[in-house]
């Protein structure tokens, strides 16, 4: 649901946002708009590239910060951590991911 929708229909302003999944902030601008975070922005994200860009999107924004991290429910565990985008998360018989390392 978008944060425009979720801060005019049900009223939220969360101070600090511990975004999962961060990509390259597409939210930012929305957070920003609806008074989003106003005290921390906690962008997670897990591929070391997209992580890179975000860093560079929020520099200077002293409440952003940016933590390329994968948690996983077990230690010593390896893990195959999957890439996808948008059309194969919404059509999964065509999923083409591509393993990252």
């Amino acid at each position: 649901m978008p944060v425009r929708h979720l801060a005019k229909f049900w009223g939220l302003r969360p101070l600090t946002i511990p975004h999962v999944g961060a990509h390259l902030a597409e939210e930012l601008e929305p957070y920003e708009t609806c008074g989003w975070g106003d005290e921390d922005v906690w962008w997670v994200e897990a591929q070391s590239h997209e992580a890179d860009v975000l860093r560079s999107r929020v520099s200077g924004l002293s409440i952003h910060h940016v933590l390329n991290v994968l948690a996983w429910d077990e230690a010593d565990v390896p893990l195959e951590f999957y890439r996808t985008d948008l059309l194969h998360a919404l059509f999964p018989p065509f999923l083409l991911s591509q393993a990252v390392s």
